[in-house]
């Protein structure tokens, strides 16, 4: 015959009773929940005296109190976190964050919250009933698995304002970087606060090829390595950087620059803040002076033709659309033979047997081409004032590409 109890009259399994206890406990306490936000506050602004730098008194403490351990109660008696009460404690997260008080700061004022709650939950289940109180007891863990979800809401709304936050101040020193690179009026209290440069301050302006996320932080890591500061803002495909170098030399700057594989930057003269959008200025000049293509880390003094030509571009594509005018007029196949010869005799420093390596024939051929350019153009190889129309020719098909040297001059 069998001894168990008929299905009716079965007795609750320690689940049942664990949340049975944990629910008829909460509910208790839910009616008490001013007194004891009141009781909590008091412990922390006892155990816990950073929060006096963020409140006058106590007393302003009980709302946040009222509303996490209401969440907290509210879980434990309908067995989960609300969607109106999770709202409530991610404002109170995103609240913390604006007031600056420290995210592990907070958190442990919320431990302090929830063992107050714990010990009155003790104390209410001891003045129930033994069986009552044994339950509780054994769901601690479910008691704390919700706790915890109400601390991960309010670090989750903590973060998002962070994040917020982060974004905005980001927003503001790209904002106040683009005025100083304009050369538009900012106040240097400002620039101090937001950037940490001063008037005094030794400046020199970075001009890039926007970088990848990665390379943008290469860019921060070498500039930090390098005892430096910098700040940043992008510009199309371009970005801009200001960087403090205080009592070191521009060089150290190069130099770690050049850590950053595959870059392609401008580097202005060292200038002080009331002088930066100049420094802006050859900082663009020295990064488009650049080969295209090419990684490197250059100034305006390193490709003076570059520098010119990309400050004068118009001009420049001019004369030399003027200078190569009997080529421009040949067949596209000859024309364009004769240009990669032009370029490439620039590029090897007249040496013809360096031009025949580079372009894969022979040294008689290199010979005629440029002999051909000579009658095209009416200039010679070896006087100077003529090698500086080809030196500028070439210096603009480099820079500008083909296209630009073979359209048509406006107005003809």
């Amino acid at each position: 015959m069998s001894l168990a109890p008929p299905p009716d009259r079965a007795a609750p399994s320690p689940p049942d009773l664990q949340r049975e206890a944990i629910k008829r406990v909460a509910s208790v306490m839910a009616l008490h929940l001013e007194g004891l936000a009141a009781r909590s506050a008091g412990e922390i602004w006892t155990r816990e005296p950073e929060f006096r730098s963020h409140f006058e008194r106590p007393e302003q403490l009980h709302e946040s109190c009222r509303v996490s351990l209401g969440a907290a109660l509210s879980s434990l008696s309908v067995g989960h976190l609300e969607p109106a009460r999770a709202t409530q404690v991610r404002n109170l997260g995103r609240s913390a964050s604006t007031q600056g008080i420290p995210l592990e700061v907070a958190l442990r004022a919320l431990r302090i919250d929830y063992l107050v709650l714990w010990g009155e939950m003790l104390l209410v289940a001891r003045t129930t009933d033994a069986r009552t109180l044994q339950s509780l007891i054994n769901a601690s863990e479910p008691v704390w698995a919700a706790i915890d979800g109400v601390m991960v809401e309010f670090t989750g709304g903590y973060r998002s304002n962070q994040d917020e936050r982060n974004r905005a101040d980001a927003a503001h020193r790209e904002a106040l970087v683009a005025r100083l690179l304009d050369g538009r009026p900012v106040e240097p209290d400002e620039v101090n606060e937001w950037l940490g440069i001063t008037p005094t301050d030794r400046l020199v302006v970075v001009a890039a090829h926007r970088p990848d996320q990665a390379t943008r932080d290469a860019l921060e890591r070498v500039v930090r390595y390098a005892s430096m500061r910098g700040a940043w803002t992008d510009r199309g495909d371009m970005a801009f950087g200001i960087v403090a170098l205080r009592t070191e030399q521009p060089g150290r700057l190069r130099v770690a620059l050049q850590r950053v594989p595959s870059l392609r930057a401008g580097l202005s003269e060292t200038h002080h803040l009331a002088q930066i959008a100049e420094a802006a200025r050859q900082a663009n000049l020295a990064f488009e002076s650049i080969t295209p293509g090419a990684a490197e880390v250059a100034t305006v003094f390193d490709h003076p033709l570059g520098v010119l030509v990309a400050g004068q571009s118009e001009l420049a594509t001019m004369l030399a659309r003027s200078f190569l005018a009997g080529v421009l007029e040949r067949p596209e196949r000859e024309r364009d033979l004769l240009l990669e010869t032009l370029v490439a005799f620039d590029d090897a420093d007249g040496s013809v047997s360096d031009v025949a390596e580079r372009l894969f024939c022979h040294r008689n051929t290199v010979l005629n081409r440029l002999a051909k350019i000579s009658r095209l153009t009416g200039a010679s190889f070896t006087a100077p004032r003529d090698l500086a129309h080809v030196a500028l020719s070439a210096q603009v098909l480099r820079s500008r590409g083909l296209d630009a040297v073979t359209a048509p001059t406006v107005g003809r």
